[in-house]
C-alpha cells in the first residue's frame, strides 16, 4: 500500500485540490510526492470528504487529522507564489503550534528539509488530475491496474465511483500493445487517441492529428462565420476581423506552446490563414494576392510568427521554474527505451533551440538564463 510506502519512505510534497458539486460538499484530493531512495514518485494519497463550509481551517484540519490516523508527519512549507502563505510546525499527532488561515484549497505542502532536487531521469509521474478528469499512468498493465485499483477504492471511501462509460485505456506504443484493464467487473476498452483537456492524444505520440484537427475546426468556424459575420455589410473590415480573430484565432491554436511545427504543418495552418484573411479582406484565392500584401492590408502579422513567439515565451516560462516544478522537469527528461525503425521524430527541444537561434540569434550551448531571466536554458540534447 501506499501508506506503508510512504512511512518508510521522506514526503517531498503534499498537494491539495477542492472540488465542490451542487449539494456543496466538497471532496480533499491529496496528491502527494515521496522520495523512496532510489527516485521521486508521486501518487494519490487519498480522498477526505469535505462537509459545509470549505474554508482553509477545515481544509488543514482534515489534513491533520488524516495524517494523525496515518502515523504520517509533516512539517514546514515553503514560499512558492503570491497566493500562497507560511504554514509552520505542524505535528503528525495534529497539534498546530501556530497557523494562518487560509481560502485557498490550491496549497502546496513541504518538508521543512527535504532531499535534494531529483535527476530528469528519476522524474515518474502516475497521474494527471485536473478538476474531475484523471490520467494514470504506469510503465506496464499490471502497474496501471494496480494504480487503478487505489484510485477506485480511494473512490469509494469518499462516496464517489469511477464513471466506466467514460473511462479508456490507451497504450503509448509504435507497436499496437493490447492492455486490459477493469474496474471492478467492467472492462474498459483500449483506443488509439483520446481526447484530455481537449486536447487529441495518440497512442504513436504525434502531434500531427492534433494540428489536422485544429485547422479543421477552424476551417469550420470560417465557413460558419462568412455568412453571420463576413458578409454582414453593416460591419467594417476592422470590427469584422476584429470578431473573427477573437475566435478563429483560439481554435486554431490551443495548446500551439508544445507543437512541433514541421513544413507540411507550416503549410496547412498558412493556408488556413490566409483562406480565413482572404475572405475578411474580400477577396478570392484567384486574384492571386500575395499573403505579405493581405497582412499588410489588414495591419495584421503573419499567425505561424505569433505561434513561434509565444512557444519561446512559453520556454522562458520554463526555464526560469525552480527546479521541481513538473513542467521543468518533463522539459529536461531524458525518455529511456529504443526509437522505433524509422528517421527520428523531431523533439521539442530541439525545435524551440532552432526557433531561438532564428529569431533571437542564441546557440543553444552557449545560451545561459541570464538570456531569460535567470539559469540555463538546458537545450542541449
Amino acid at each position: 500500500m501506499l501508506l506503508d510506502k510512504l512511512r518508510k519512505a521522506e514526503v517531498m510534497s503534499l498537494a491539495v485540490d477542492e472540488s465542490i458539486d451542487n449539494s456543496d460538499v466538497a471532496q480533499l484530493s491529496l496528491y502527494v510526492q515521496f522520495f523512496d531512495g532510489e527516485c521521486f514518485c508521486e501518487d494519490l494519497l487519498g480522498l477526505i470528504p469535505l462537509e459545509g463550509k470549505t474554508t482553509g481551517e477545515i481544509l488543514f484540519t482534515k489534513i491533520a487529522a488524516f495524517f494523525e490516523e496515518n502515523n504520517l508527519n509533516f512539517g514546514e512549507r515553503q514560499h512558492a507564489g503570491d497566493r500562497w502563505c507560511t504554514l509552520n510546525d505542524w505535528q503528525g499527532s495534529g497539534t498546530r503550534r501556530k497557523d494562518r488561515s487560509h481560502d485557498s484549497a490550491d496549497e502546496i505542502v513541504t518538508l521543512a528539509h527535504p532531499p535534494k532536487p531529483p535527476l530528469c531521469q528519476t522524474q515518474w509521474i502516475g497521474s494527471l488530475l485536473f478538476a474531475d478528469d484523471v490520467v494514470l499512468l504506469a510503465s506496464s498493465a499490471r502497474d496501471l491496474q494496480r494504480s487503478l485499483d487505489r484510485f477506485a477504492t480511494a473512490c469509494e471511501v469518499a462516496g464517489m465511483r469511477i464513471s466506466t462509460s467514460k473511462s479508456e485505456a490507451m497504450v503509448l506504443n509504435w507497436k499496437k500493445v493490447k492492455c486490459l484493464l477493469q474496474v471492478k467487473e467492467e472492462i474498459l476498452p483500449q483506443v488509439e487517441e483520446f481526447k484530455y483537456l481537449r486536447v487529441l492524444f495518440t497512442s504513436e505520440g504525434r502531434i500531427e492529428q492534433e494540428i489536422d484537427r485544429r485547422i479543421g475546426a477552424a476551417s469550420a468556424v470560417i465557413r460558419i462565420l462568412h455568412q453571420s459575420v463576413v458578409m454582414k455589410r453593416e460591419l467594417s473590415q476592422k470590427a469584422k476581423l476584429s470578431i473573427c480573430q477573437s475566435i478563429f484565432v483560439p481554435i486554431l491554436t490551443k495548446g500551439h506552446e508544445v507543437w512541433v511545427m514541421t513544413e507540411r504543418t507550416r503549410s496547412q495552418g498558412q493556408a488556413a490563414e490566409i483562406s480565413f484573411f482572404c475572405r475578411v479582406a474580400g477577396l478570392f484565392l484567384r486574384d492571386r494576392v500575395r499573403s505579405s500584401a493581405i497582412w499588410e492590408e489588414l495591419g495584421v502579422e503573419p499567425l505561424l510568427l505569433r505561434v513561434e513567439r509565444s512557444q519561446m515565451r512559453w520556454l522562458g516560462h520554463l526555464v526560469r521554474m525552480p527546479l521541481g516544478r513538473l513542467p521543468d522537469e518533463v522539459f529536461r527528461a531524458c525518455p529511456s527505451g529504443r526509437r522505433p525503425p524509422e528517421r527520428p521524430w523531431t523533439r521539442w527541444r530541439e525545435y524551440v533551440s532552432r526557433l531561438v537561434w532564428e529569431h533571437l540569434g542564441i546557440p543553444p550551448e552557449r545560451a545561459g538564463r541570464s538570456s531569460w531571466g535567470k539559469g540555463s536554458l538546458g537545450l542541449s540534447a
